[in-house]
């Protein structure tokens, strides 16, 4: 993943410790789609549940939904962030220096053109 937005140049970890609002939006996915697929597969097999064919499936589903979900965690729990605090202005000048050292992807974009 990367360390900074790409086009605002926002640092994408604002505090230390930032990863566990993350967490706790990706174990809270991967609980909520536990609970789809098994309660699921019990209703769509239901009186006779296959119990070992849900077991496997339920743990290559808690395998990878934490894995391929993660990103987006991160994500949903920045924008939240940002929505009860915003950016101060010393993010904001560290994020226009960012971009300045390394480009924005407009001036990627026009450049190729």
């Amino acid at each position: 993943m990367r360390w900074n937005c790409p086009t605002c140049g926002m640092k994408f970890e604002r505090d230390a410790g930032y990863g566990t609002g993350a967490m706790i939006i990706n174990t809270a996915a991967t609980i909520g789609t536990f609970l789809i697929v098994f309660v699921g597969i019990m209703v769509a097999t239901w009186p006779d549940v296959p119990w070992t064919a849900a077991l496997v499936i339920t743990i290559g589903v808690n395998t990878i939904v934490p894995i391929v979900f993660y990103p987006w965690s991160k994500t949903i729990f920045l924008g939240l962030d940002l929505a009860v605090r915003p950016l101060s202005s010393e993010e904001a000048n560290a994020a226009n220096d960012w971009l300045r050292q390394n480009g924005s992807t407009a001036d990627a974009a026009s450049a190729r053109d």
